[in-house]
């Protein structure tokens, strides 16, 4: 059964990037487009996690991914939370957390953490 989300339990940052996605350089999709008719659309990313990455972890199960960082990590919201996060389908926990703009700044930063 294909996964079922509200569009708008997404943050504004990454709902104004629905129509084309985020994809500032090649391989990185920091949004991908909501549902643009191809498997790389976030509709279509959020039913082949949940049907083909067995198994996939309860803990995850409101997370709405929409982005990746081109080499296997997936961006995700969690709405009941408020908060993104980084995740490799090959673990079973996601591996960093914070706001929207700090997950594309550490994945643009080639994963080095703000420092203060």
């Amino acid at each position: 059964m294909p996964f079922k989300f509200i569009p708008t339990e997404l943050p504004a940052i990454v709902k104004e990037h629905f129509q084309d996605g985020y994809h500032p350089s090649e391989g990185l999709w920091l949004v991908r487009p909501l549902d643009n008719g191809t498997e790389d659309c976030i509709r279509r990313m959020n039913d082949w996690l949940r049907g083909e990455e067995a198994p996939y972890p309860l803990a995850l199960s409101d997370v709405i991914w929409f982005g990746d960082d081109g080499v296997g990590n997936v961006i995700g919201w969690n709405p009941i939370n408020q908060q993104a996060l980084l995740w490799n389908p090959e673990d079973e926990e996601p591996w960093h957390y914070g706001s929207v703009e700090e997950i594309w700044n550490f994945v643009q930063s080639g994963y080095q953490a703000a420092t203060p």
